[in-house]
């Protein structure tokens, strides 16, 4: 993997957006690849971006992100739908463990995980 600028990469000519550190709630951006979120000992939200900014029906392509947890702290870092918006069907993904990590991708209708959060 190569460096594409100071905060994100390429592999192969494919963009893996940037990567964010967060300690507070945030909502992701369209061009994130990788939050890094640590959940201390309260708790944070990570939002996803609303799927009309996501996803793109006329090349019928979607947002990947990756969302990880970082910290061994007892907050979990809960991964939300923006608004009403769903991931695989329900209101969000929690990741309670350090390195718990969602990959997520926007489809027409909903967020689906990518791969079981581990």
């Amino acid at each position: 993997m190569a460096k594409y600028n100071d905060r994100s990469y390429f592999a192969k000519g494919i963009t893996l957006g940037t990567i964010k550190e967060t300690s507070v709630a945030y909502t992701a951006l369209r061009t994130d690849g990788v939050v890094l979120a640590t959940g201390g000992a309260g708790g944070i939200a990570v939002t996803l971006p609303a799927l009309a900014d996501a996803y793109d029906a006329a090349t019928q392509s979607g947002q990947v992100l990756l969302v990880k947890k970082v910290d061994a702290g007892a907050g979990a870092v809960t991964v939300d739908g923006s608004g009403a918006e769903t991931i695989d069907g329900g209101a969000n993904v929690p990741l309670a463990n350090q390195y718990d990590t969602a990959l997520l991708v926007a489809g027409p209708n909903e967020w689906s995980l990518a791969a079981p959060t581990v």
